[in-house]
């Protein structure tokens, strides 16, 4: 519950008994009771002063929500870091009925996630409209970019204090969650089988390079680089993502049955582009550099990577929804980072180490697509992959995977 003050000098005297902005929140001669703290945070953004008693804050909401609403419209990675907000939600009011309103290519992130009880394939816009049918609602729009803590503060801890939560002591209640069935395990046999993997034998690395933004990104010859590395010294090699590498070849098979992509295909595609003169799917098949390197390329969706990425030894990435995942799914990692402090978006996996990049304009927190300065960003050429190399072979031998 909150106490909410509109100051006479922005919103003049008001009458009696006033609405501003919603229906949902009346004031009483510039006073307000408000419950939600969707309200609260609104109306705060438009001059209104919180003006709420310790006394009355520490009891907070006069009766348990019934329905909650996540409003999620960041990308995966973004997603990924309210999972364990929705838990400590759901360990708090375990009656009530959670909602996650979210893009459809997200949705997939929560499909097994035992805290939400409903998804709701939305836009933004959508989701605003559905307000009113919630006892609250928790918007994570732009944590990370505009929270004023952003650049002191763990990803994860802005996400609980945008829910108004505390965030718990326990580091594994703020990890970020991910649940795979047996089903979608099992479909990543084929692409195993294809590349000749032995999952349970192999010693499997993958490498993702590429972020949303260009900023965060690894350059393509530096990843090839450590791919060569690594395969010479017998360990399998997965690149992630679908971005061209260099020195992999594309070929179009065939078109026949086998090598189109209807839309039912189980698994998912995992190596499948478009002809640019007939526009038809084909399946791509790759030369490599080495016999031990393999590419998960095309657009597989999240949960097939998540689940080839739990069979993997380690994680080497940038900062991006697949480090993320591979926490998610309990693999160690390695992250190669330089905009953005490591601390700030990973500070809670369990197996993780770091490679920073070291240039005085690093880190710079930039969501810029690309850096000022040049493409690859020039402090993410200061990680070279002999470093990256040394110290991957260093960790696995701290696992015991060596």
């Amino acid at each position: 519950m909150y106490l909410l003050y509109a100051p006479v000098e922005k919103f003049g005297i008001l009458p009696g008994k006033a609405n501003l902005f919603t229906e949902e929140v009346t004031f009483f001669q510039n006073v307000a009771l408000c419950e939600k703290k969707h309200w609260r945070d609104f109306f705060c953004d438009q001059g209104i002063e919180d003006i709420t008693p310790d006394s009355i804050r520490k009891r907070g909401r006069l009766s348990p929500p019934h329905k909650i609403m996540i409003s999620i419209f960041g990308g995966w990675g973004d997603t990924l870091m309210t999972t364990p907000v929705i838990a400590a939600l759901k360990e708090q009011y375990p009656s009530a009925q959670i909602h996650v309103a979210c893009p459809h290519t997200a949705a997939q992130i929560f499909q097994n996630n035992p805290n939400v009880n409903m998804l709701v394939s939305a836009t933004p816009f959508c989701a605003g409209e559905m307000v009113s049918l919630y006892d609250e609602i928790i918007d994570f729009a732009g944590v990370i970019i505009w929270d004023k803590n952003s650049k002191k503060i763990p990803a994860v801890d802005l996400h609980f204090q945008r829910a108004g939560l505390p965030v718990p002591k326990e580091t594994e209640k703020k990890r970020e969650r991910l649940y795979l069935t047996a089903h979608e395990r099992s479909k990543t046999g084929k692409f195993f089988s294809d590349v000749e993997i032995d999952p349970d034998r192999d010693k499997i690395i993958a490498l993702h390079n590429r972020a949303s933004s260009l900023v965060r990104s690894w350059p393509e010859e530096y990843t090839i680089e450590l791919a060569k590395k690594l395969a010479e010294n017998d360990l399998k090699v997965i690149i992630l993502g679908d971005n061209p590498l260099t020195e992999k070849i594309p070929l179009l098979l065939p078109d026949t049955p086998e090598n189109t992509n209807p839309d039912n295909v189980n698994p998912p595609p995992y190596n499948l582009c478009e002809c640019p003169e007939c526009k038809k799917k084909l399946r791509l098949s790759h030369t490599t550099a080495h016999k031990n390197i393999h590419y998960l390329t095309g657009k597989s969706d999240m949960i097939f990577t998540a689940a080839v990425l739990e069979r993997c030894s380690l994680l080497i990435g940038v900062d991006s929804s697949i480090m993320h995942a591979s926490d998610a799914v309990d693999i160690p990692s390695l992250s190669l980072t330089g905009p953005f402090p490591d601390n700030l978006r990973c500070e809670y996996f369990r197996r993780h180490k770091n490679i920073t990049a070291k240039m005085d304009c690093a880190p710079c927190f930039s969501h810029k697509g690309e850096c000022e300065k040049g493409v690859p960003s020039p402090c993410m050429l200061t990680i070279k992959p002999e470093d990256v190399f040394n110290e991957a072979i260093d960790y696995l031998m701290e696992l015991g995977i060596l």
